[in-house]
């Protein structure tokens, strides 16, 4: 009954690695990736603005920490875990209207509510995670939130490379200092999926830093849903997860939510007309 939408194999409790050096392994390979990407592209690791980037920083870190403790709670049903996750997006877009006065309009009115039912009927979530889980899965979210909050003031005038930069050595730092508390080495297989998994978390930090230097935050947060669809079909090829009904409407509402902006601005494009014939 508890597999809503993953199975415990695709979770990060289903290895025999604790949390917190998950968590470390993340943060380190991430700083990595980042620090070698600079050095490819030649941009500096300084920050301009450092009091934004170290709330960037601080709040992510929380986050992070927060929400992989949540996923290593092995007694809460995944589909609780990650549809409390699945509110930072909702935080996103109200902390971007108040405090950066940015909005979607009637756009996200639509987009939004769409989405998180999409994640609803995806994942199915019981909601018999006990209250130190949900609140702590709240605040990841929260976090999350306000860590966007600062990475859309400080991308347009910083380097994707050097945000995650600071980012990875504060959250590296954080984890690793937890992991030592009571160390448990990890068997030589999880190294290559910790590796892996540092990998692709890395270079999508440097693709959302960048992406948020571009696009109003609201938006952004909404795209940030398609991450448990693909979620789930990387679930089904790999790992030969069963798919069901529940799981292809859902998926199909967190993509229509996605694609409410673009149908919704190739409808507002002028027409333009075309010039006549001689």
């Amino acid at each position: 009954p508890q597999q809503k939408l993953f199975s415990r194999r695709s979770s990060i409790s289903a290895s025999s690695a604790p949390w917190p050096v998950v968590a470390a392994s993340r943060s380190i390979v991430g700083l990595v990736i980042a620090f070698g990407v600079a050095r490819l592209r030649g941009v500096s690791l300084e920050v301009s603005h450092p009091r934004r980037a170290w709330g960037r920083s601080i709040f992510g870190t929380c986050a992070l920490l927060a929400t992989f403790y949540g996923y290593g709670t092995r007694d809460v049903p995944l589909g609780d875990i990650a549809t409390l996750g699945a509110t930072a997006p909702i935080f996103v877009a109200i902390l971007s209207i108040l405090l950066l006065r940015e909005s979607g309009g009637r756009r996200v009115l639509v987009a939004m509510p769409l989405a998180f039912v999409g994640i609803l009927v995806l994942v199915q979530p019981t909601f018999s995670a006990s209250r130190h889980v949900v609140a702590i899965m709240l605040f990841a979210a929260l976090s999350s939130a306000v860590a966007k909050i600062f990475l859309r003031t400080v991308s347009p005038s910083e380097s994707p490379e050097s945000i995650v930069f600071h980012f990875a050595v504060l959250s590296s730092v954080a984890s690793t200092a937890i992991a030592l508390v009571a160390w448990e080495t990890p068997p030589l297989a999880s190294c290559l999926p910790l590796a892996l998994t540092g990998i692709a978390i890395g270079l999508g930090q440097l693709a959302m830093t960048r992406a948020y230097a571009l696009e109003p935050a609201p938006r952004m947060a909404i795209v940030g849903y398609l991450g448990v669809v693909l979620t789930q079909v990387m679930g089904t090829l790999w790992l030969d997860e069963p798919i069901g009904t529940h799981q292809v409407a859902g998926a199909l509402l967190v993509i229509g939510a996605g694609l409410v902006f673009p149908i919704a601005e190739l409808l507002e494009r002028p027409v333009v007309p075309r010039p006549a014939e001689r």
